[in-house]
Order: structure tokens, then sequence, then C-alpha cells
């Protein structure tokens, strides 16, 4: 009932229109060099759960993340862009669990991000997003 709820709300797209921008989970293929003594390894099917959205001024491993303007107790949470950055816009997707991220540049560049949250269900201790929107 949980993930059928949370895979509902994390329909995340950049545009009306526009393709799903965040995959609600992600399905990784983690391997362990070696176990440590008297262990073994089993591989969980519990499918990772996107829990944010975090945005960048460059590409994501430059560790450039852009803080945005809070609103509404920290629910609806917005990026302006006054002019395009020259490094593009990108976005990373997180996932409950996972080291991973999934990364894309915004194009077109946008003047504005928002990120709106429910902070009644939590993944990995965030308020996934509902929707994320630029323009």
């Amino acid at each position: 009932m949980r993930a059928a709820r949370l895979a509902m709300l994390l329909s995340v797209s950049a545009n009306a229109g526009a393709a799903t921008i965040c995959p609600p989970q992600l399905d990784s293929n983690e391997t362990l060099p070696q176990a440590p003594q008297a262990w073994s390894v089993e591989r969980s099917t519990t499918p990772r759960w996107l829990k944010g959205i975090t945005v960048f001024d460059g590409p994501p491993g430059e560790l450039a993340s852009l803080r945005p303007e809070e609103q509404a107790g920290g629910r609806r949470l917005l990026w302006r862009f006054d002019s395009p950055s020259p490094r593009g816009i990108w976005i990373a997707c997180q996932y409950d669990g996972s080291r991973l991220m999934l990364t894309r540049r915004l194009e077109p560049a946008p003047r504005l991000c928002e990120l709106i949250t429910d902070g009644r269900v939590t993944v990995g201790g965030q308020a996934p997003p509902l929707s994320f929107n630029c323009r």
C-alpha cells in the first residue's frame, strides 16, 4: 500500500506534457567485493525510492548545488535563474539506500524551477517530491 501511494506521488516532470524527469524508483545492482568473515551477501528486492532532487550550477560532480528559496513551511522550494549559466542548470535525483544518483542537464535552460513536497510522507528521512517543474 505504501509503495503504491509513493509511486502515485512521485510523478515528477520538467514541464507539462514532458517525460518524467526523475524515475520514482531505481533498481540498482550493488556489489560487495568480499563479505566480512562469517557473513554472506543476499540481494534485497526492495526498490530504491526517490527521496530528493538537488539543483546544480554545472555538472553535479562539481558539487555546486544551489540553495532554494523556501515557501509554505519548506513544502515549496523555488530556484530562480536571472541569467543563463554557461555551465548549465543540472539536477540530480537521489534514491533512498543508494549512493547512485541520476543526473541530467535541463534543456532549454530554465528561468525558474519549483519543487513541491507533501511533508507527511517520508523516504529516507526526507519528504519526497510531489512535483518538480521548470520553465
